[in-house]
């Protein structure tokens, strides 16, 4: 594998974790259950990982399945949902109450990516509905 391609997935992996608010690698790295040093590697492009590592690392960033793959072909990851980016006066569709029997805890909020038909997370519960 060309050290190009794991040093750009690396910086990838920086930026995402900054984005999803891990404050550092160990937050991200614990939440994994990795090794601190396993995720500075993959994160410096020291070494590449094994599809499982990959695959949890995809799930946790919130990336689509073989996202890792495209970024060391040199693509960009495919993001499974991302916070609403719709000015303050659209409202984020949120999902049907039936689903959902007890109401949504008042200080949370849905992210979303518009009005797709992607599904909608919940901030701080992480439930998932139709959008």
């Amino acid at each position: 594998m060309e050290r190009h391609a794991l040093e750009r997935l690396g910086h990838h992996i920086v930026s995402r974790r900054v984005a999803l608010g891990f404050r550092n690698r160990t937050d991200l790295a614990n939440s994994l259950q990795f090794t601190v040093r396993t995720l500075a590697d993959i994160e410096h492009g020291v070494r590449k990982a094994s599809p499982g590592t990959y695959a949890m690392l995809e799930n946790r960033l919130s990336w689509a399945p073989g996202s890792i793959d495209t970024i060391l072909a040199g693509g960009d990851p495919k993001r499974l949902w991302s916070i609403c980016a719709a000015p303050p006066t659209t409202r984020c569709p949120t999902p049907p109450p039936t689903r959902y029997p007890e109401p949504p805890l008042k200080s949370c909020s849905w992210s979303c990516d518009g009005a797709s038909s992607r599904p909608a997370r919940h901030v701080k519960c992480g439930k998932t509905g139709a959008a």
